[in-house]
């Protein structure tokens, strides 16, 4: 059990690092209502915009083309998936958490969000002059659910804890309202905080990387790769013996690798441009640039300090320089360069180094009087996850 807890305590720190706010480019599809056809269908990814590197709330809804005529096209909308991270103003800091792909084995009776979806269903004329929604079914116009509440940092593992509940409404009619403003547009195309993500058809390209050779001899394709070792060579295109490019559909801030180990922090709408000098070295320029040259140089530094970590879990002194070193690093390459880059991948980096912090504190303690491991309520552990 005592396992299991900690995995959820640092689980929630894994969850901030991957739930985090970002700025979504655009997406046309090049689609028009008209084309559509009975069977087609789409996902809408709703966020609202927060500040906080520790609060989420998005909702992602599949709509599908049920019936079609002439004049007349009706889609159901179904909530697929729903998630909400938000910090408590309670005196003791704790945060309240759902996610309805999780759903709460022992209390079926409060998981109907994920058992029972709400659906929106509307219907909008064709070829006409401005559309018009012609009927609007909500199966809800309000939906109560359950959030767990987790305390802060690790105390959560202590000895006698008591998982706690939370409450919260998700207003359908006004979801239903954007995905109206969504349904009226000539086209297919990403609104503020409403983002198109997939569909059974083509979605247009939104995002372009160039890789030229300056001076450098290279015989073969550079090698690129996403997060999931995806390789994405098959998209190269040559354009003549000195440069390549890749033209493909981002749905959302996406991680890659060119050339083995350099990171390329992506999103949906970047223009990057890639150089390699005759010695080998890249640079970035375009859209995108400055936080792929910030994440190449940081993680070149931490890299380097992770290993130095390795071997210092019982020396007190050469650990505080380790984590000094990486906080340097972030104060000088990431945060003057706030304004310049996509908020997800600027809070995902914070989160990252958050995560550093973190789990050199709790191995260094364990390591140091393992002991401890009884009780997480108290310090260092009552700050694990330092947000």
């Amino acid at each position: 059990m005592k396992k299991l807890l900690l995995e959820r305590g640092l689980g929630l720190c894994l969850m901030l690092a991957v739930f985090t706010n970002g700025a979504w480019a655009s997406t046309d599809s090049g689609t028009t209502f008209e084309e559509l056809a009975l069977g087609d269908w789409f996902v809408l990814k709703q966020t609202k915009p927060s500040d906080r590197v520790d609060e989420e709330f998005s909702t992602t809804w599949k709509g599908t083309v049920i019936n079609r005529t002439e004049q007349e096209l009706t889609v159901e909308f179904v909530l697929t998936h729903f998630f909400q991270l938000k910090p408590n103003d309670e005196g003791y800091k704790t945060h309240s958490y759902i996610d309805s792909y999780f759903p709460y084995e022992e209390r079926p009776e409060k998981n109907k969000i994920s058992s029972n979806p709400p659906k929106i269903t509307m219907t909008r004329s064709l070829f006409a002059d401005g559309c018009l929604i012609i009927d609007i079914k909500l199966s809800d116009t309000i939906r109560n659910y359950e959030l767990e509440d987790y305390l802060y940092g690790l105390k959560n593992t202590r000895k006698g804890y008591a998982r706690s509940w939370g409450s919260g409404e998700l207003s359908i009619s006004e979801m239903a309202e954007q995905i109206k403003s969504f349904l009226i547009q000539d086209k297919l195309v990403s609104l503020a905080n409403l983002n198109l993500v997939q569909a059974s058809f083509k979605l247009m390209p939104n995002t372009m990387i160039y890789y030229k050779l300056d001076g450098y001899k290279q015989k073969t394709p550079p090698e690129i790769n996403k997060d999931d070792d995806y390789d994405y060579s098959a998209y190269l295109k040559k354009e003549n013996s000195d440069a390549y490019s890749i033209v493909l559909h981002l749905d959302r801030p996406t991680k890659m690798w060119i050339e083995g180990g350099c990171n390329l922090w992506l999103s949906p709408g970047d223009s990057l441009v890639i150089t390699k000098n005759k010695i080998g070295e890249l640079s970035f320029s375009g859209k995108g640039a400055e936080i792929c040259e910030i994440a190449s140089e940081i993680g070149t530094y931490t890299r380097e300090i992770n290993n130095q970590l390795n071997y210092a879990y019982y020396d007190p002194k050469k650990i505080e320089n380790c984590i000094g070193e990486i906080e340097n690093i972030y104060e000088e390459k990431l945060y003057p360069n706030k304004s310049k880059i996509d908020p997800y991948w600027y809070q995902s980096a914070r989160l990252s180094l958050y995560y550093i912090e973190s789990t050199t504190l709790l191995g260094k303690n364990t390591l140091k009087n393992p002991k401890k491991i009884d009780d997480w309520g108290v310090a260092p552990f009552d700050s694990i996850c330092p947000i």
